[in-house]
């Protein structure tokens, strides 16, 4: 192999290449279009704002909440409306895509809703309050009841088990008034609740009420009766024959004590869950809390200031009923180091860039010299058929590197880009013009018209460069068109440039390397095998 041969053939194909205005665009010029349009386009997608025209036609407190917190998001650009104007009128002047209208008596109706829910709230704590205080006071009638029986049956302790039973009857007279000053309570608050209540909840209020004041009846009846087992059980203290008989009256008084605790027991429990069904409709769902957004749903960006604004009114609804959040997530990179969208996307067109240059460098010279029957007269020359193929790939690798180099040049000026430069670098680069510059010679092996060629050239190239995650992540396509993507080449290449050149990731990296190396490699020496400067 000569390698004076080898430098002069490469030295012709540069001059060639010098000469191609248009080669010379495409291979060198393109790229760096390329990364500076969508550089400039997506450089700042992170710190992206929208805007949002608001028309507040309240001017309250409440509707200065919701446009202060939409300006706290730091995602959303605020531009007041005319509370006269016409929305419509103003979108289609402004060629606005989205404007929020927040309604008249916003504030008030708020606060109606939000006065209503505390009071809810307020009778729902009160009512279990008082759930608590009724099931001890039934537990303490219950211990008198039992003991009572005891001493009606162990006449030799007798007194020890009333004297029992009396403790028990005043623990649970003192209850049984606890359970009825929170039952009033919560009937109090009811009561106010039910004057803001919306019609939605009001249904459930009125029942909470009616069950409280049944518990309340009961209760009543119970602090009644207990006064009377209490005299009973002091009658049987004293020991006379008398005794049995104030016991027996004690035992009646207890059973309908407990009877009486009982019922207030259940009312109260009917009180709970009629209020905790008129807490889940204290937030009504009427059109007057309802914000109008006015959107042209064929614009994506409104799309996503529907989005942001729903978000913010989830937090406003749950700072009005008082809600706190269960889950949350935590999030926790594991990457060393945050990347802007530049350091995705120039391994990318590091990738097609060469794989342009390759494919329609290879195909576009070997069509070139077949139809000016060139390569039928190299058979007849010094230059041997491997010393042509060797000088072309060097030729091939020479632009890739000068492309690749002027891409991550202008990505560091342009946009502060800072590529690890390493052996994989140029490793990926050598595979991907070995891979396309394979296909480029089997493309010119089987399809000889020049047209024709560049045609399959182009079906070859717009899917991989497309498919392969070049300008975006795979994982934004459909399932079917991932898997796809799963057997582009330039999908490797693309990201293997990634992994070598800003992520690390060497598991990947090796993974990427050894499919491109191996496809590179079978696509190089079938060309190799299959160009044939007699037949052409």
């Amino acid at each position: 192999m000569n390698l004076t041969r080898i430098y002069a053939n490469i030295v012709v194909n540069i001059k060639g290449f010098y000469r191609n205005k248009g080669a010379m665009f495409f291979v060198l010029f393109f790229p760096i279009l390329l990364i500076l349009l969508f550089g400039a386009i997506f450089s700042n997608i992170g710190d992206q704002s929208y805007p949002i025209a608001v028309q507040n036609k309240d001017g309250g407190w409440w509707s200065q909440q919701v446009v202060e917190g939409l300006n706290k998001t730091g995602m959303i650009t605020v531009t007041m409306v005319d509370p006269s104007a016409d929305p419509y009128a103003y979108m289609n002047d402004t060629k606005s895509n989205a404007v929020l209208i927040i309604p008249e008596n916003f504030t008030a109706d708020i606060n109606n809703t939000k006065l209503s829910f505390q009071y809810t709230l307020d009778a729902l704590s009160k009512t279990t309050e008082s759930l608590n205080y009724t099931v001890e006071a039934l537990s303490r009638t219950t211990d008198s009841l039992n003991y009572t029986l005891m001493a009606l049956n162990d006449t030799g302790n007798a007194l020890n088990y009333t004297a029992m039973a009396l403790s028990s009857t005043q623990g649970a007279l003192n209850y049984s008034l606890m359970a009825m000053n929170s039952t009033q309570w919560a009937l109090n608050y009811s009561g106010m609740a039910l004057a803001s209540a919306p019609p939605s909840s009001t249904t459930f209020i009125g029942l909470a009420m009616n069950a409280s004041a049944e518990s309340l009846g009961s209760t009543g009846m119970a602090l009644n009766l207990t006064p009377a087992a209490l005299n009973a059980s002091l009658a049987a203290l004293g020991g006379s024959q008398s005794s049995m008989n104030a016991t027996l009256l004690a035992l009646q008084y207890t059973q309908a004590t407990l009877n009486a605790t009982l019922g207030a027991l259940n009312a109260t429990q009917a009180a709970l869950n009629f209020t905790i069904g008129a807490l889940n409709f204290a937030i009504p769902s009427n059109e007057t809390l309802k914000l109008t957004m006015l959107y042209d749903s064929s614009s994506s960006s409104a799309l996503t200031k529907v989005q942001i604004l729903q978000q913010v009114m989830d937090g406003f609804n749950k700072g009005l009923s008082n809600a706190q959040d269960v889950m949350a997530i935590d999030p926790q990179s594991v990457v060393a180091k945050q990347f802007k969208f530049i350091d995705y996307y120039a391994p990318g067109i590091v990738g097609m860039s060469v794989m342009t240059a390759s494919l329609f460098g290879t195909v576009g010279m070997n069509t070139e010299l077949r139809q000016k029957g060139v390569l039928r007269k190299l058979a007849t020359t010094p230059l041997t058929r491997a010393e042509w193929l060797v000088s072309n790939i060097l030729y091939q690798l020479i632009l890739a590197f000068i492309s690749t180099a002027l891409i991550l040049f202008v990505g560091y000026l342009a946009f502060g880009l800072k590529p690890i430069i390493n052996i994989f670098l140029f490793v990926f680069v050598l595979m991907d013009v070995f891979a396309f510059s394979g296909i480029g010679m089997l493309i010119t092996r089987f399809v000889k018209d020049a047209e024709a060629a560049q045609a399959a050239a182009n079906l070859v190239m717009f899917p991989v460069m497309f498919l392969s995650g070049t300008f975006f992540q795979i994982e934004m396509m459909p399932d079917f068109l991932q898997t796809v993507a799963n057997f582009m080449p330039l999908y490797y290449v693309s990201d293997g440039l990634r992994q070598a050149m800003i992520l690390l990731n060497w598991a990947m990296l090796y993974y990427d390397l050894m499919v491109i190396s191996v496809f590179g490699i079978i696509m190089f020496v079938l060309g190799i095998l299959l160009t044939s400067w007699k037949e052409d």
